[in-house]
């Protein structure tokens, strides 16, 4: 259809994240009256692969480029701003939404090359992405993190807290960053629940964490607390099920047979459905040492299931109300989590009384639709400079363009 814009959302992988979770949203819910979505993947793998809509074309470095050798370390980063950019514009590319922090690196890097506006989503906390993920010394990642994001047509970070952190760590302009909340689909949510109850275990008290095994979550405190409270106090109906997988799987495995737990600690590995699972728990707790926007809490409220949070910077307090609509305690706190578990346990009725009032929060402050619209809006508004950026792009670079035939 004339006047649609073309739009690449660029993420590393389909692994089973949120921020995975997000783009699916994204290229199921673009107005096609509007736009023509493509995606751009470093490799062209992860749970999530067969959930991207067949109207939209995939792009990945891993197929593009399947016999490259690997010659020094870095070298994905490398191919990619370069193949990134023969895809921009190859397809001719009008507006770029670039998710992660690796791939926010890939696509200012790619967009050097041929000028498309970027948007550009920030989900978590730069200073901990940068010590994971840097290669450099951490004062050349943050110049290099900083260009970056400077170099975007928008910066969209998910959570208040989140952009704060983000124009404050980086020293960017307070009107080049703005808040775009993750989205919440609530119908959807509601029919996957209630699609088969799962086979949890009659009389016991059922805590649900949803998230990848990583230590940024923070699992290992809630196993602590779970070992106080299951072996020192004798709350033997606690079982907790972790939804996921990650790099620290292996460790928690580990810990949950040292400390005599495999009764109460269920693996139960990636599911394309955590809903069900969610609606069905006593408590949906999330542990984490910091966040963006965890998804599950707003999906947690959505399944009306009481809600425990670490109180880490940025998200959980934005998303239950500064505690009102679910129990808030210090991150990295064993005793904190302990305590809560028990109460709840004690005193369940007090936390399904919130329930309703964080679905209503949910549904008022996250919704689907106007998520969408304000996305939408920030695309056609970047695109929109396209010409000047150009322009520009022409001064500084004279005679730089891509040879898309050479690139292959």
């Amino acid at each position: 259809m004339p006047g649609r814009l073309k739009v690449l959302v660029a993420i590393c992988t389909m692994d089973g994240g949120g921020a995975e979770h997000q783009v699916i949203a994204i290229l199921n819910h673009l107005d096609r009256r509007r736009f023509t979505p493509l995606l751009y993947l470093l490799n062209d793998c992860g749970e999530l692969i067969s959930e991207v809509p067949g109207d939209v074309p995939v792009f990945s470095l891993s197929k593009r480029m399947p016999h490259a050798r690997r010659p020094f370390p870095g070298w994905s980063q490398c191919a990619g701003r370069w193949d990134l950019a023969c895809v921009l514009a190859e397809q001719q590319v009008d507006v770029i939404y670039d998710r992660t922090y690796r791939m926010t690196l890939i696509a200012a890097g790619a967009t050097r090359f041929c000028a498309v506006p970027r948007v550009a989503a920030c989900v978590a906390d730069p200073e901990v992405e940068l010590r994971q993920h840097a290669r450099i010394s951490i004062g050349l990642s943050r110049w290099n993190a900083r260009r970056a994001y400077r170099r975007a047509s928008i910066v969209a970070a998910n959570s208040h807290g989140l952009r704060q952190r983000v124009i404050d760590y980086f020293q960017l302009p307070p009107e080049h960053v703005t808040v775009l909340p993750n989205l919440v689909d609530v119908n959807r949510i509601d029919r996957l629940a209630e699609s088969g109850a799962p086979p949890f275990e009659p009389g016991r008290f059922h805590i649900v964490s949803v998230g990848r095994l990583h230590p940024q979550k923070g699992y290992r405190h809630l196993l602590s607390a779970i070992d106080l409270l299951v072996n020192r106090l004798g709350q033997r109906e606690i079982c907790w099920h972790l939804l996921g997988t990650g790099p620290e799987e292996p460790v928690l495995r580990s810990e949950v047979a040292a400390r005599g737990l495999t009764g109460h600690v269920r693996f139960e590995g990636f599911l394309h459905n955590a809903f069900s699972s969610i609606r069905a728990a006593n408590l949906l707790c999330l542990p984490s040492l910091n966040e963006g926007f965890p998804n599950v809490l707003a999906e947690a409220a959505v399944c009306r299931t009481p809600i425990l949070a670490a109180d880490c910077p940025s998200g959980p307090r934005e998303i239950l109300d500064g505690g009102r609509l679910g129990r808030l305690v210090p991150p990295a706190n064993t005793q904190a989590l302990a305590d809560a578990i028990l109460d709840c346990i004690v005193h369940p009725a007090t936390w399904q009384a919130r329930t309703e009032a964080a679905r209503q929060h949910v549904e008022t402050h996250y919704a689907l639709a106007a998520g969408m619209s304000q996305l939408q809006e920030l695309l056609e508004r970047a695109a929109g400079a396209k010409s000047e950026r150009q322009r520009r792009h022409r001064t500084l670079y004279p005679g730089r363009n891509i040879n898309t035939t050479t690139a292959m």
